[in-house]
C-alpha cells in the first residue's frame, strides 16, 4: 500500500501558500492510494477469471480424453497455464504497488520541495532586510558624523566667546550628537543581528535543499533497482539490462547527492559552531564605544576620571563620567578616561587615566555577565577590580559581587 500520508508542518514563513501546497499532494496521495487498491482488486479478479478459465478448459478436455497418457498430458498443461497465469497476477500486483508507491513518494518530495522553496525565499527576504538595515546604519552614521561636527564646531564657538549663550547651544549640540550616537549603535545592534539570522536561515534552507535531493536520488535508485527485478523476473533480457544500467546510474547519483548532503551539512555544522564562537565574544563587544560605569552597590553612584584615580560618587553624567571603551582583541579592552581624553592604567593601588598610548596596563580582561553587568581585570597583576573607600583598584585574585560593575551607554 501507499507510504502513509505525510504530516505538514506550518509554513511559518512561507506564508499560506505552501500550507496549499502541501494539503494539494496529501490529497495527491490519497488519491495514489485509492488507484493503487482500484488497481491491486482489478488484477485479482483478472487472475481469478484466468484461473477460472484454465479450470473450466482442462475439465472440458478431460471429458473427452480418450487415454491416460493424453488426461496426463491435459493436467500438465493445465499445471504450466496456472503457474504462469498465477506468476502475471504476482508481477502485476508488484508492478502496481512499485507504481502507486513510487507516485505517493513523488507526491511526498513535492510536498517538501515546495516547503523547502519557501524557506528559502525566506532566508532571501531576510538577507534583504539585514541589507535594507545595514543601510539604515549607514545613514545613521553619517547623522551622527554631522552631529559630531555640529558639536565640536560650537563648542569652539563657547571657548572663543565665553558666552553663556554660546556654552548652552554647544551642551544641545553635544546632547543631539550623543543621541545620534546612541542610534548609531542601536541600528549597527539590529543590522548585526538579522545579518546572523539571514546567514542561519540561508545555510539551514540549502542543508535542506540537498538533503531533498539526497531523498529524491534514493528513491530513483530504490525504483531502478525494483523494475530490474520485474523485467529479471519476467524474463525479458533486454529490458532487464536496460533496467539494471539505470540502477546503476540512479545508484552513483545518490552517492554524489549523498556527499552533496553530507559537505552541506558539514557547512552547517561548521557555519553554527563559528557564529557560537562569535557569540562569545558579542556581550564583551556590547561593552566598546561609549559607556558610563556606575557601582552596583553604593547608590549607583557613577564613576568619575579624576586624573589620579577613579572615584564613584556622582549622581550624573557629566564630562569626567563619560568614558570611552575600545575592543582591542582576545577578550580585552582599553578605556580612555573623560577629564583628560587619556588611556586608562591599572597601577595596582588606582586606575589612573594620564597615558597617550596602550601599553600592557592599559589592557583591561572584560568578563561580561547577564544585563549590563561586568567585571574588570587589569593588567599589571591580573587582579579584578573593585571599588574601596572612594578609589577604584585592582587588587582581588577573584570576581565576586564586590568587583560588579555596570555601564549605561551615554
Amino acid at each position: 500500500m501507499a507510504p502513509p500520508p505525510m504530516a505538514a508542518a506550518p509554513a511559518k514563513k512561507g506564508g499560506n501558500t505552501t500550507l496549499y501546497i502541501v494539503i494539494f499532494f496529501l490529497c495527491v496521495i490519497s488519491v495514489m492510494a485509492g488507484t493503487f487498491y482500484f488497481q491491486t482488486q482489478s488484477a485479482a479478479s483478472k487472475a481469478k477469471a484466468d484461473l477460472e478459465k484454465i479450470q473450466a478448459d482442462t475439465a472440458a478436455k478431460m471429458a473427452a480424453a480418450k487415454s491416460d497418457f493424453e488426461k496426463q498430458k491435459i493436467q500438465a498443461e493445465a499445471a504450466e497455464k496456472t503457474r504462469s497465469a498465477q506468476l502475471r497476477a504476482e508481477l502485476a500486483g508488484k508492478e502496481a504497488a512499485l507504481e502507486a508507491k513510487a507516485k505517493g513518494k513523488e507526491a511526498q518530495l513535492k510536498a517538501l520541495e515546495a516547503k523547502v522553496n519557501a524557506d528559502l525565499k525566506a532566508a532571501a527576504k531576510t538577507v534583504r532586510n539585514a541589507n535594507e538595515l545595514k543601510a539604515k546604519a549607514a545613514n545613521e552614521r553619517n547623522t551622527a558624523l554631522t552631529r559630531l561636527r555640529e558639536a565640536s564646531a560650537a563648542k569652539a564657538a563657547a571657548e572663543a566667546s565665553g558666552k553663556a549663550i554660546d556654552k548652552k547651544l554647544a551642551d544641545e549640540k553635544a546632547k543631539l550628537a550623543r543621541d545620534a550616537a546612541a542610534k548609531v549603535a542601536q541600528a549597527n545592534a539590529r543590522a548585526a543581528a538579522a545579518t546572523r539570522g539571514a546567514v542561519a536561515e540561508a545555510a539551514k534552507a540549502q542543508s535542506m535543499r540537498k538533503q531533498l535531493e539526497l531523498a529524491g536520488a534514493k528513491h530513483r535508485q530504490q525504483i531502478a533497482q525494483a523494475n530490474a527485478a520485474i523485467a529479471k523476473a519476467k524474463g525479458d533480457a533486454a529490458a532487464a539490462a536496460k533496467a539494471k544500467a539505470a540502477a546503476a546510474a540512479a545508484a552513483r547519483a545518490a552517492e554524489k547527492a549523498r556527499a552533496a548532503a553530507d559537505a552541506a551539512k558539514r557547512a552547517a555544522a561548521k557555519a553554527k559552531a563559528k557564529r557560537a564562537k562569535r557569540a562569545k565574544y558579542r556581550r564583551k563587544d556590547e561593552l566598546s564605544g561609549r559607556k558610563a560605569f556606575y557601582l552596583r552597590r553604593g547608590g549607583n553612584k557613577y564613576c568619575a576620571d579624576e586624573g589620579s584615580k577613579w572615584k564613584c560618587n556622582r549622581r550624573s553624567i557629566g564630562n569626567w563620567e563619560r568614558f570611552n571603551i575600545k575592543d582591542i582583541g582576545g577578550g580585552k579592552v582599553a578605556i580612555k578616561g573623560g577629564r583628560n581624553n587619556k588611556w586608562c592604567a591599572d597601577e595596582g593601588n588606582r586606575i589612573r587615566c594620564n597615558r597617550g598610548g596602550i601599553g600592557k596596563w592599559e589592557k583591561f580582561l572584560v568578563k561580561h555577565r547577564s544585563g549590563n553587568k561586568f567585571y574588570l581585570r587589569g593588567g599589571r597583576n591580573n587582579k579584578w577590580c573593585r571599588y574601596t573607600k572612594q578609589n577604584v583598584k585592582c587588587d582581588r585574585p577573584r570576581w565576586n559581587m564586590a568587583t560588579q560593575f555596570r555601564y549605561k551607554r551615554w
